[in-house]
């Protein structure tokens, strides 16, 4: 794998990324600085990164791929109002009986939670703070 300006500032930014990105995102970020790059450079370069075991991918959203630099075990857990993505370090035992009594030998395991975050939780109380009690707003 032959190291590109381009590759470096891509897996750079990855690296200290916290919001799990999409390819979109990350072009236009890295666009800034190398403004005569494509976007099919920065999904090719992110698709070979994946390929290679350096990102992980992903697809929770069946139309945007986002991407995380952090490539060992760990959980997510996902905002339903605004899509936030969050890394669960702590280590949970996720009993193999399931594939085992599918007769499946598991060779992996992902887990997703799915919740309201606490910024879209305050916002939602905000919101219901400023009615007044025939539910019209003030």
């Amino acid at each position: 794998m032959k190291t590109t300006p381009q590759r470096t500032e891509i897996a750079r930014f990855l690296k200290r990324a916290r919001n799990h990105p999409s390819a979109l995102e990350i072009y236009g970020r890295i666009s800034q600085k190398f403004p005569n790059m494509s976007f099919a450079t920065v999904y090719n370069n992110l698709k070979m990164l994946a390929e290679k075991g350096r990102i992980k991918t992903l697809d929770l959203d069946p139309q945007k791929t986002r991407f995380d630099p952090d490539v060992s075990k760990h959980h997510h857990i996902i905002c339903l109002k605004c899509g936030k993505i969050e890394d669960i370090r702590r280590k949970y035992r996720i009993k193999t009986a399931v594939p085992k009594k599918c007769r499946y030998t598991a060779l992996s395991n992902t887990v997703h939670f799915y919740g309201i975050c606490a910024g879209c939780k305050k916002k939602s109380g905000r919101r219901r703070t400023k009615k007044t009690a025939g539910g019209k707003n003030k």
